[in-house]
């Protein structure tokens, strides 16, 4: 038979597949130091060069032809081969056998008739070879000379990894907490989470993450690792102490059910709701810039799915509304967080989201009509006040940007006017939610009263003070349009609203959905630099006191900006002897 070596043509190590395909450096070891890095399996890759450079266009073709002439007819040798070895065995077996001796031999065939381990090597590198250059020879027609992008529609689980920020280490599935500790944190997501974001039905996401492990889709483990880790987002580091629970354990986890489940292109609404609950969970431990990034996907994702303007009937229509919602509330704070303008606009929130208890809402049966805010506390009550006041605020923003991109000067008494119109519609759910509520009830019906009140004292602020330049006169600064408008004051009241809130135990456990009020500190500094009297006194303090309590947000890099402002501004008020 023919030997190995005379079959045998040299091959090159090239860049594994994975690299090939995430487009990263290739160490063309086996494994290669990148799989290892990316905790990936590593296919390695032996063939020939192809031609490259300014002649590869040139010699494709005949490069191509001679590759394939060659692989095709080093396999009809092989097959010529094999088919010489057998016919000899053949006739060698058909000879006469004289010697009786000899039959006893002959029942054991020589070992050139076994098909040889090394005819297998050979077949496997030559079809290897000829797929690898059919595959080029393809992406060289469907992309020119350039790199051409895969065939397959599947993300990469890398490019999730790259979004995520998941580690090479990713923590697995079915390495979760305890039976304890899940429940247990089910029970702070049911309590802390779900009474204030609220983009699922708990009882039909409880009774789908209770089923058997076994049973259970990789959405739904998606969606469990998602709730656990905003649940332990929510918790204090002394209620942490003495337990098993690890926050960075859980992120990694959570993030590794997303990318495991293939989060970019999803069109499942149980993976866009375990993403939503992760960026509400990430916005309390990481820096703002990073969810600022993936809010923008979680848009991308539910607009894919129909979301808002083609929603799906009865009890799917709902949720995808209540995430939706959930969805606009992310990106104002986010966008709030960093002075940048939001991406969704007021109009793209058609209908609200009913007002009602979640066992008024069942997939069997339609929904109960929404309730006003006047008429019973329900437990989407706090979500509905959070809403209009994201949506009034949008309102409030679009009507001085758009009289800024106006080629016409606007009058700012017509601006004031239509930004008092809609800040009347916000004020009058307010008024409806304090008409049924008041101080004596629940913690959770008291805390949705102080969001309503402060919600309502920003946004009379808002009008006075935009957060986005408004030019061609629609800034009614000069104008005295307020009356007797006291902003040093009004905006003395949102600092004091917020640190009431931070400061009273019952607030505490939704203190995680708290944000910087930088807003307000700064027109606080800035108005002390001229204000003098008892009323500034009393505003000093109260500043001083929130700039150290967000010193440390402050601080971190996305708000880098904002906290060098805030120190020239205390500093020019101190000079002017505050």
């Amino acid at each position: 038979m023919t030997t190995k070596s005379s079959l045998t043509i040299p091959t090159a190590q090239l860049s594994c597949e994975q690299c090939q395909q995430r487009k990263t450096k290739c160490s063309k070891t086996v494994p290669c130091a990148a799989c290892v890095k990316a905790g990936i399996s590593c296919t390695a890759v032996q063939r020939h060069r192809l031609p490259r450079g300014r002649s590869r266009a040139q010699r494709r073709g005949t490069s191509t032809v001679h590759a394939l002439t060659d692989r095709i007819a080093r396999l009809e040798a092989v097959v010529a081969q094999y088919q010489q070895n057998g016919s000899s065995d053949h006739d060698a077996s058909n000879q006469p056998q004289s010697h009786p001796e000899r039959q006893v031999g002959s029942a054991i065939k020589p070992i050139e008739s076994f098909i040889a381990s090394d005819f297998w090597v050979e077949l496997s590198d030559a079809v290897a070879g000829l797929r690898h250059v059919l595959e080029d020879d393809v992406d060289g027609e469907l992309g020119g000379e350039g790199d051409s992008t895969p065939a397959s529609a599947t993300i990469s689980p890398d490019a999730s990894s790259l979004l995520l920020g998941t580690g090479p280490h990713i923590a697995r599935l079915n390495e979760g907490p305890g039976p304890e500790t899940r429940d247990w944190l089910m029970a702070v997501y049911k309590e802390r989470v779900d009474v204030i974001f609220k983009p699922l039905h708990w009882p039909t996401v409880l009774l789908q993450i209770l089923s058997v492990k076994g049973q259970r889709s990789l959405e739904i483990e998606a969606l469990e690792s998602a709730i656990l880790f905003t649940a332990a987002c929510s918790l204090f580091k002394h209620e942490l102490r003495g337990t098993d629970v690890s926050v960075e354990y859980l992120l990694q986890r959570v993030e590794a059910a997303l990318v495991e489940v293939g989060l970019l292109t999803t069109t499942s609404i149980l993976v866009l709701q375990a993403f939503v609950i992760y960026l509400a969970g990430l916005r309390v431990i990481r820096a703002k810039a990073q969810q600022w990034t993936l809010t923008a996907v979680a848009i991308r994702l539910a607009n894919a799915q129909g979301i808002p303007h083609r929603l799906k009937p009865a009890f799917d229509g709902e949720i995808q509304r209540r995430l939706w919602f959930c969805i606009g509330v992310l990106d104002l704070q986010c966008s709030f967080d960093r002075g940048s303008q939001p991406l969704l606009r007021s109009d793209d929130f058609p209908s609200w989201p009913l007002n009602i208890n979640d066992h008024e809402l069942s997939p069997e049966h339609a929904p109960s009509p929404s309730r006003p805010l006047d008429a019973q506390y329900t437990e989407m009550s706090l979500s509905s006040i959070i809403y209009r006041a994201g949506i009034c605020q949008r309102r409030l923003t679009e009507i001085g940007l758009s009289a800024a991109s106006s080629n016409v000067t606007v009058d700012p008494i017509i601006v004031h006017r239509q930004q008092h119109s809609v800040l009347s519609e916000f004020e009058h759910s307010v008024l409806q939610l304090s008409s049924l509520l008041d101080h004596s009830g629940s913690s959770i019906q008291k805390f949705t009263l102080a969001v309503a009140n402060e919600s309502l004292v920003a946004m009379r602020l808002l009008i006075r003070r935009p957060l986005y330049r408004s030019g061609n006169g629609s800034n009614p600064h000069g104008a005295n349009v307020d009356g007797d408008f006291d902003l040093l004051s009004t905006a003395t009241s949102v600092l004091e609203s917020s640190q009431m809130k931070r400061t009273q135990i019952e607030f505490a456990p939704w203190a995680w959905f708290s944000w910087v009020k930088w807003y307000a500190l700064a027109i606080v500094l800035a108005e002390l630099c001229t204000a003098r009297g008892p009323e500034a006194d009393r505003a000093w303090e109260v500043a001083q006191k929130s700039f150290d309590d967000y010193a440390e947000a402050a601080a971190m890099e996305t708000n880098r900006k904002v906290n060098a402002q805030g120190e020239n501004h205390t500093r020019e008020a101190w000079s002017n002897g505050i």
